[in-house]
C-alpha cells in the first residue's frame, strides 16, 4: 500500500511540474508580444509636419482587484498644420503601434496647439464612434482598447507610412 501511495505522491508531483513549466513558458510567449520602442514612436511623431514635441508613459488605472496600463501620448503641434482629422487619425494610429505592454486600460491622447482644436471630436465625425472626447480639456481624447482593436487592428499595429 506505501508503494502505490508513495507512486502516486510522485506522480501528483511530476504532472504539478511539468503543468508549472507549461505555465511558464506560456506566460513568456504572451509577454513576448510588443510594440515599438517609445522612442522609435516619439521620433516618428516628430517626423510629422509640424510636430514640435511628443512623448509616451504608461500609467496603471487601479480597479477593485487589479490595474490596467493606459498607454499616454502627449503632442505639441503647430496650429493650422494641415486636417486635424489626419493629424489626430496618425497620432492614434502611432500609438497603437508602440509600447512594452498591452494598453487594456486604453490610450490617452493630448495633442495641444494653440488656438485649440478639439482632435478627438475630428475623430469622431470621422466615424472613430470609439473615441471618447475630454471634458472640459479639448486637447484631449481616450480610445477604448477593446473598440480600437476593431478599427485599427491586433495591437501592436503597424505605424502608419
Amino acid at each position: 500500500m506505501r508503494q502505490s501511495l508513495f507512486g502516486i505522491i510522485m506522480r501528483l508531483g511530476a504532472s504539478l511540474a511539468l503543468a508549472g513549466v507549461v505555465l511558464l513558458s506560456m506566460a513568456g510567449c504572451i509577454s513576448a508580444v510588443q510594440g515599438a520602442s517609445f522612442q522609435a514612436g516619439e521620433d516618428r511623431l516628430r517626423a510629422i509636419p509640424g510636430v514640435q514635441s511628443a512623448a509616451f508613459t504608461y500609467t496603471e488605472l487601479q480597479q477593485t482587484l487589479s490595474s490596467q496600463t493606459v498607454l499616454r501620448v502627449r503632442v505639441e503641434a503647430e496650429p493650422g498644420n494641415g486636417s486635424p482629422t489626419h493629424l489626430a487619425e496618425q497620432v492614434a494610429r502611432v500609438a497603437w503601434a508602440v509600447g512594452s505592454k498591452k494598453p487594456e486600460g486604453g490610450i490617452s491622447v493630448t495633442i495641444e496647439t494653440y488656438p485649440q482644436v478639439n482632435y478627438g471630436l475630428a475623430l469622431k465625425k470621422k466615424g472613430w464612434d470609439f473615441v471618447t472626447v475630454g471634458k472640459p480639456n479639448p486637447a484631449l481624447f481616450v480610445l477604448s482598447f477593446r473598440d480600437a482593436s476593431r478599427t485599427l487592428g491586433e495591437w501592436p499595429g503597424r505605424p502608419p507610412d
